[in-house]
């Protein structure tokens, strides 16, 4: 029997979901109406757009995925100065025809 299970203590609110018996992990769907919007998968990978994961250069620990810039888009905003991102020393390698690219530091 597959399971959702909450708990709260002083530390915060505990969200677990498995499969009675065999302890397999299952993942969080989240939904609007009948169309999923985000995933959580087994692996604690978080997913949108997607409901598996698309190794590109590994397996990453989040995943954007769609088919138009409006969907497969993040967004970075700080009001009153401009936005950042840390990346740390890095390389950036672009392939090629597929375009995609990797940053690794």
């Amino acid at each position: 029997m597959n399971a959702l299970y909450t708990s709260v203590d002083g530390t915060g609110v505990e969200f677990n979901s498995y499969q009675d018996g065999t302890g397999t992990r299952r993942p969080f769907i989240f939904k609007q109406y009948t169309t999923e919007v985000l995933r959580i998968d087994s692996s604690g990978r978080l997913l949108l757009g997607t409901t598996t994961v698309q190794s590109v250069y590994g397996t990453p620990a989040m995943q954007i995925a769609g088919t138009t810039g409006a969907t497969s888009t993040m967004s970075l905003v700080r009001h009153g100065n401009s936005p950042y991102l840390v990346l740390g020393l890095s390389l950036i390698h672009i392939s090629e025809p597929t375009r995609q690219a990797e940053i690794s530091y």
